[in-house]
Formats: C-alpha cells, sequence, structure tokens
C-alpha cells in the first residue's frame, strides 16, 4: 500500500491515518469538498524561519497578509512564507498586491520574501475559475477500456498531458495540487488532457507488482500506442488541431512518461509514432532515464523534491539529464521544491473545516512533529510509527473521515518535500511550455 504520488517514507502514515484497502501513487484518492477562510498564525519563531508570532517582538515588523496566510511579527533579514487563501479546486492566484517586489515567486499562491527592516503588506489576487472536464472512454491501440479527461477549449495555444503516478489513474487532474495546475494551464489558455496508464485497465502487464507508464523506448510500446491513437481521436473530433502544440507534465512515473514520450522524437522509434511530438515537457519527483538526457532534443524541466523520500527517484540523476540538456543548448530547468512550515489553515487545502484544520495543527505542534517555526522534523517513517504507537495524541486527525485523512496526508507530503506532487510552482511550470510555443 502506498500514499498517493508515489511510494515514500509516508506510506505506513497512510495505513494508520486510513485504514483504506488501496490507494495509490498517482493521487487516485477521493475527492475532496471545497474549503476555505483565514487567520492569523500564532506560532512563536523558532530556531528555522517560517512563520512569526503575532506579539510584538524587539526589533521586529509586522507582515500583513490579506486574502491569505502568513500575517506575523519578524526580525529583519528571516526568511518568511507566505500563502494565498485559494481554493485549489476552484480559483487561481493571479498575483500579489501590496509589497510584491518582495516575493520571491509574485505569480504563485505560495512563496517566500526576505523581511526587511519596515512593515509589509501584500494581499493575494484571486480569481474564481473551473475546468469543465469531460470524460472520454476509449480501447485505443488495445481491447481494453480506458479513461480520459479532456478539457480543450476552442482556441487552445496548447494541449497539455496531465500524466499520473505509480498506481494512479486519469483522475490525477481532478486532485487538488494537479487540478490548481490545471486551472493555471487553462488561465493561460491551454488545453489539458489526463490519460491513463494500459496497466490501470489491463493489470500488471510487465510483472514487477506495479501499476504504472511504461517509458520504455520500444516500438510496441502500448503506453505509446494509446498516446497516438487518442490524439488521432481528439483530432478527427475536431476537438484538436493537428499542429496545436503539445506539452506534458507528470507525477512520479508520470514525470519519467512525461521525459519519455519528449525524447521519442530522437529516437529510432520516432517513426512508429509520429504524433507524439512534444515542444515542452515537465517532470515533477522523477528523474527519468539518464540516458535520455543525452538524446532528447525536447525542452525539459525537472522540479523535484527537496527530501524525496522514494527510493527510485535520483535527484542527482535528474541533475545529470539536466546538465546534459544544457550543455547541449537545450532550454531546461532543474530544482528542487523545499520544506515549508506548518501553518493552522493548512489543511483548508485539504477540504478540512477551519476549526478540525486549526486542531490537527495544534496536535502536530503539541506531539512534537514540528519545531518552533513551524516545519516537520521527523521523516515520514518517524512521524507514521508515532501515530500508530500514540493515536490519542491525534483525535482530530483520526476522527477525519478517510478521504480527508488522505488529503491531509498528501499536504504533510507537500511540507516535508518529501515524494509528492505540488502546486507550489504551477505558473513557473506553465510559463516554462509559453517560452516554447
Amino acid at each position: 500500500m502506498t500514499r498517493p504520488d508515489g511510494n515514500g517514507a509516508l506510506s505506513r502514515f497512510l495505513i494508520v491515518l486510513v485504514g483504506l484497502a488501496s490507494t495509490d501513487c498517482g493521487g487516485k484518492s477521493p475527492e475532496r469538498p471545497d474549503g476555505g477562510g483565514a487567520a492569523e498564525l500564532r506560532v512563536d519563531l523558532g530556531a528555522r524561519d517560517g512563520i512569526g508570532t503575532r506579539e510584538a517582538t524587539p526589533g521586529g515588523f509586522r507582515l500583513t497578509v490579506a486574502s491569505g496566510h502568513g500575517s506575523g511579527v519578524y526580525p529583519a533579514g528571516s526568511t518568511v512564507h507566505v500563502w494565498a487563501a485559494v481554493d485549489p479546486l476552484a480559483q487561481i492566484v493571479t498575483g500579489w498586491n501590496g509589497d510584491a517586489a518582495l516575493l520571491k515567486e509574485p505569480k504563485e499562491w505560495h512563496t517566500t520574501l526576505t523581511m526587511p527592516g519596515r512593515d509589509v503588506s501584500l494581499s493575494a489576487q484571486l480569481e474564481p475559475r473551473s475546468l469543465a472536464l469531460q470524460t472520454i472512454e476509449g480501447t485505443w491501440s488495445t481491447a481494453t477500456k480506458k479513461t480520459a479527461y479532456v478539457h480543450v477549449p476552442a482556441g487552445a495555444k496548447g494541449v497539455v498531458f496531465f500524466l499520473h503516478g505509480t498506481g494512479g489513474s486519469s483522475k490525477f487532474i481532478t486532485k487538488a495540487e494537479a487540478q490548481s495546475v490545471a486551472l493555471v494551464a487553462v488561465k493561460r489558455g491551454y488545453g489539458v488532457i489526463s490519460p491513463e496508464a494500459e496497466e490501470v485497465a489491463a493489470g500488471d502487464l510487465d510483472g514487477n507488482g506495479k501499476i504504472r507508464w511504461s517509458p520504455q523506448m520500444k516500438a510496441d510500446n502500448k503506453d505509446y500506442a494509446n498516446l497516438e491513437a487518442l490524439l488521432g481521436e481528439l483530432r478527427a473530433q475536431g476537438k484538436l488541431a493537428s499542429t496545436t502544440p503539445l506539452y506534458s507534465l507528470g507525477m512520479s512515473n508520470g514525470g519519467s512518461m512525461s521525459v519519455a514520450i519528449g525524447a521519442v522524437a530522437a529516437t529510432p522509434i520516432a517513426g512508429s509514432f509520429p504524433s507524439l511530438r512534444f515542444r515542452a515537457v515537465v517532470s515533477f519527483c522523477a528523474s527519468g532515464a539518464v540516458a535520455l538526457g543525452g538524446v532528447t532534443t525536447t525542452p525539459t524541466a525537472w522540479l523535484m523534491c527537496a527530501k524525496d523520500d522514494n527510493p527510485e527517484v535520483s535527484n542527482a540523476e535528474a541533475k545529470q539529464s539536466h546538465d546534459a540538456l544544457a550543455a547541449r543548448g537545450i532550454d531546461t530547468i532543474y530544482d528542487e521544491h523545499p520544506p515549508s512550515p506548518l501553518y493552522d489553515e493548512r489543511f483548508l487545502r485539504a477540504g478540512l473545516d477551519l476549526a478540525t484544520s486549526k486542531a490537527v495543527a495544534k496536535e502536530l505542534r503539541a506531539a512534537g512533529a514540528v519545531d518552533g517555526a513551524g516545519f516537520f522534523v521527523r521523516p515520514g517513517n518517524d512521524l507514521a510509527a508515532e501515530v500508530q504507537a500514540q493515536p490519542a495524541s491525534y483525535p482530530s486527525l483520526t476522527a477525519v473521515p478517510p478521504a480527508g485523512r488522505l488529503e491531509v496526508l498528501g499536504q504533510i507530503s507537500v511540507m516535508e518535500a518529501e515524494h509528492a506532487m505540488y502546486a507550489d510552482w504551477a505558473s513557473r511550470a506553465i510559463e516554462f511550455f509559453e517560452k516554447h510555443p
């Protein structure tokens, strides 16, 4: 049993918190309800930069965040996290007002600033945004019925594939972090397609015990053939023009698959899949095959997890592939998503109400799971063991219904910077595509 979007250290945490018969690695968790709300943070400033205090601090300066979280008093020179109070399933952040020039990533829902020697005011710009996904079914290149979620508006300037991780499905795009990225893509004028691997329908074809995409460079690769056939069907139906630029992003195994399909055009099997021609691809939390770094001619970004706990992922190999592309003059990004602190409202993003989100955050602090600045101080495996040994320390968390617990787990994984899909760099990912029209 594994947690959403990967086979990482928090898998046992999932068993303890959820007790479900099965989960997946690509976000195939139950749908969350919408959530919202805001309140000022009240965590004392600890040894690490992160969350401030409401009370007066000698030498400190006040940060006020409207339509968001992170308000408090911070010493000058400290690194401060701020978050927009955005519903990841129904809103996007279009920017920040006020002292936005101080923000490291002024287009993202979560970013940081270095506190200056003065008070600071920020306000998140929120815009309602829906994603009308059409569910389509087909066998495409095989005899097994598969599902894809599609949204391609008229005049789309490109279409982005969203590829799930191990154990996932086409529902990947309906989950909070992935859908948040999809909403940004649609805002920027792109269509989105979320297909699923052949093994989702046909079972474990290669006998490795995992349901996932096959990124192998073979002319008889069923996954490549399915994507080829799906594109052909959408074009035949007039939903997609033959000239519409294609892009792909994926999480974990889906990230490896994105790197692979981006490389198809530069391999001997290119003639078998003439539709698989991508302008750019992004891999979240997956290194992909190192050999492809020396082969692909497709601009490729690796947005990794700084503390990735999946043993099949190598940040070093991802960096090696990035360096190989850069040496050949191909546009590429390599970066590692860092840990971020816990704040009271974090689990609104998981669909909890404000009171429950605060209660769960309080339990995590009381149990010593985070330090004074809000950062998690123990790996997921250690936290899982503690929850199992001391369930009475987490009464609010264990009272959350199973679907909500899965979403809470996912948010903890993102904050830990372990193996999990994240939307913190949604605009950055889509802007990488925009560089390659």
